[in-house]
């Protein structure tokens, strides 16, 4: 299985490898000026005092690795690599350790351990790396995506994210461990602020989570009390782990003062619709997700049928396990849905529910599809077993087959990149065949200024060269 894993691996990189750089890359990583405030103000409190309005306020530790990232990253790779080889190679590069780093914890998750030689974690890293689409299906359930940007804005805190809260999973779901130690709840406390300024979707999950989990401690807890109702309500909290307890209420604290300074964003006021019209396009999203491709109804409908088959297995404590997780699982991914259209408007993402706002959705339900399969390979009888396990692998070709490769999709930038490096004119002029390093193409070679700035720190060209298309 290791050899599939390698595999596949290295063929990602070559996924991310082939993919052309974006229209957003310079623009924070220089950063430009709609950008600098940001940089200067951390924690937001320009937003907080001053009700100054500027980029995303409450992204600054997402950021300012990016910017670092890629500051230093392809300079070093010029020890080795020409100055535009170095550029896309640092980008497969931090795409892939993302990737392997989010298969590596939904393993984890799933089998109960990290251990990369424990046959159950090799099991979950196997069925869970073709649910991982960089092309077939990637545009109802992306993960890592296609810009380097936004793979940066969303799958990166993801890491983080499932780190924070693996070590309650740990202790109250698997028992695996009866406290939290001193080093880890120090850990827990070091990320849990750069966390909560790491983007958009990141606060609304951990107050989701934090309030169904201590929820869910309280309401147990109620049921073993007795007396008036008030002092009944009183003992449930007092009995919750202190540490939790009071760790689940600062998360709470600070994930809603994020929320309350990325309300400055000013990215929410450039363009809106009303919150009515936000959530009539809700279901129009979710639609969508159904019917532009089969792989997100392929992974639910493998998810549901892996439930129905443990369902059937004659062992109480699988059963229970099982439903303990799906409820939580579904009662959060409902909740998180119905949220979305508070979260704004933005107009490349009309309905709402696109693959990157239903990330959380995919990682989830990668989780069940995982955890629920290796309770039936495991603790199912044989026949079960050999039915499920020929029908699972045939999915999984199936997912492996469509995420066919990109055909060099960079190459027209490329060969612009290499134009530049080889000019000597102070501005080039490009004919619109491709874009570079922009979202669409640039008519104005002032607006290509920032490009030409990254272009020249990157070493690719000799000094700052303005370019424009026509």
């Amino acid at each position: 299985m290791w050899l599939i894993i390698l595999g596949d691996s290295v063929y990602t990189f070559f996924q991310f490898y082939w993919l052309p750089l974006d229209g957003d890359m310079s623009h924070l990583i220089m950063p430009d000026q709609w950008h600098e405030q940001l940089m200067k103000d951390p924690l937001g409190f320009q937003a907080l005092f001053f009700h100054e309005r500027y980029y995303g306020p409450n992204r600054f530790f997402i950021m300012w690795p990016f910017s670092k990232y890629f500051k230093t990253v392809p300079l070093l790779l010029q020890s080795f690599l020409s100055p535009i080889e170095s550029v896309y190679v640092a980008c497969a590069i931090a795409k892939l350790t993302i990737q392997l780093l989010l298969v590596w914890l939904l393993a984890f998750y799933a089998s109960g351990t990290g251990n990369l030689r424990e046959s159950r974690f090799v099991v979950c890293a196997a069925i869970i790396i073709p649910l991982f689409q960089n092309n077939g299906f990637y545009t109802t359930m992306g993960i890592i995506d296609q810009s380097i940007t936004y793979a940066f804005f969303y799958a990166f805190p993801m890491i983080f994210l499932l780190l924070l809260f693996l070590p309650f999973y740990r202790q109250f779901i698997l028992k695996n461990q009866t406290h939290i130690g001193l080093l880890t709840r120090i850990a827990l406390f070091l990320i849990s602020i750069p966390l909560a300024l790491s983007g958009p979707l990141i606060s609304p999950i951990i107050l989701l989570v934090t309030s169904l989990t201590l929820f869910s401690f309280w309401l147990s807890n109620l049921k073993k009390t007795t007396g008036h109702f008030f002092v009944r309500c009183i003992k449930a909290v007092s009995m919750i782990d202190t540490f939790t307890l009071c760790f689940f209420l600062y998360l709470s604290i600070i994930n809603i003062y994020s929320l309350y300074i990325g309300s400055y964003n000013n990215e929410n006021f450039a363009e809106t619709i009303p919150l009515s019209e936000r959530f009539y396009a809700l279901p129009l999203g979710l639609q969508r997700m159904f019917t532009l491709n089969i792989g997100f109804a392929m992974l639910l409908t493998v998810v549901v049928i892996s439930l129905l088959n443990i369902l059937a297995v004659n062992k109480e404590t699988v059963k229970r396990r099982t439903l303990t997780v799906l409820k939580f699982s579904s009662i959060l991914i409902l909740l998180y849905l119905l949220l979305l259209p508070l979260g704004g408007y933005r107009f490349y993402r009309p309905f709402i529910i696109r693959y990157d706002t239903l990330l959380p959705v995919t990682l989830t339900l990668i989780f069940l599809l995982t955890t629920f399969a290796l309770q039936l390979l495991t603790e199912s009888d044989s026949t079960i077993k050999k039915v499920y396990a020929t029908w699972l692998v045939s999915v999984l070709i199936v997912f492996t087959i469509t995420d066919h490769p990109f055909t060099n999709s960079n190459r027209c930038e490329k060969n612009a990149l290499k134009k530049m490096a080889a000019s000597s004119e102070q501005v080039i002029e490009f004919n619109k065949d491709c874009h570079i390093m922009e979202w669409s193409e640039i008519t104005d070679p002032e607006k290509s200024r920032t490009n030409a700035e990254m272009i020249h720190y990157w070493r690719i060209t000799d000094q700052v060269r303005l370019y424009y298309q026509k």
